[in-house]
This record gives structure tokens, sequence and C-alpha cells, in this order.
């Protein structure tokens, strides 16, 4: 049992310092061997930024237009429908029997028109 070993704090520290050390070192060699090339980054000039600021204002103000437009639109459709709806209740439901009516009377008078056409029309 006299043989175990224990760690010492201060030799945990000192590898610690020791690891930093090469990785500071190891990162130095790398950047001297790769160095940045700053010139790549690109400079904008202050009037094309002056000019993309002005073009998302008008593209910002032309959705917002567009927005109001819709918008406007679906109300009236929706007064439209309303309209519609309320006039058709006043109407009755006598309305839709009249409807049904009309249209099987054009029907009939389009099958006798087909019919006489189909015997050889005016000859």
């Amino acid at each position: 049992m006299g043989d175990e070993w224990h760690p010492n704090p201060g030799d945990a520290v000192q590898v610690e310092r020791l690891v930093q050390r090469v990785a500071h070192q190891a990162i130095a060699a790398y950047e001297q061997s790769h160095p940045r090339d700053d010139a790549k980054e690109l400079d904008i000039p202050a009037q094309w930024k002056w000019v993309g600021g002005l073009i998302t204002a008008l593209v910002s103000a032309g959705l917002i237009g567009v927005c109001f437009w819709v918008v406007t639109t679906l109300s009236g459709l929706q007064q439209n429908v309303t309209r519609m709806s309320a006039l058709l209740e006043a109407q009755g439901s006598g309305s839709f029997s009249e409807i049904k009516a009309d249209q099987d009377r054009q029907d009939e008078r389009i099958d006798r028109l087909e019919a006489y056409h189909r015997q050889g029309g005016a000859r």
C-alpha cells in the first residue's frame, strides 16, 4: 500500500502551463505559415450603401402598398357579398325555384332546337 501514487496539485498546474505554452506556439506557427490577407475585405462605398438603403425603402413601401390594397379589396368584396346575401334573402325563398324553372325552360328549348336540327332542320 505504500506504493500507491497520489497526484500532486502542483504537477497538474505545471502540466497545464506546459500544454498552454505548446498550444500558443502551435497557433503562432500556424499564423506565420498562413498569413491573413486583410486586402480581401470588401469595402462598400458609401454611395452604394445609400442606393441599397433607398431601394430597400422603396421595396418596403411597395409591399406595404400591396398589403393595403389587398385589405381594402377584400373588405369591399366582403361588403358586396353581404349586400348580395341580404338582397337574396329579401327576395324570399321563391327566387331559387324561379331560377330553376327558368333554367328548365331553357333546357327544354335547347332540346327542341337540337331535335329540330337532327331531323334535318328547315328543308
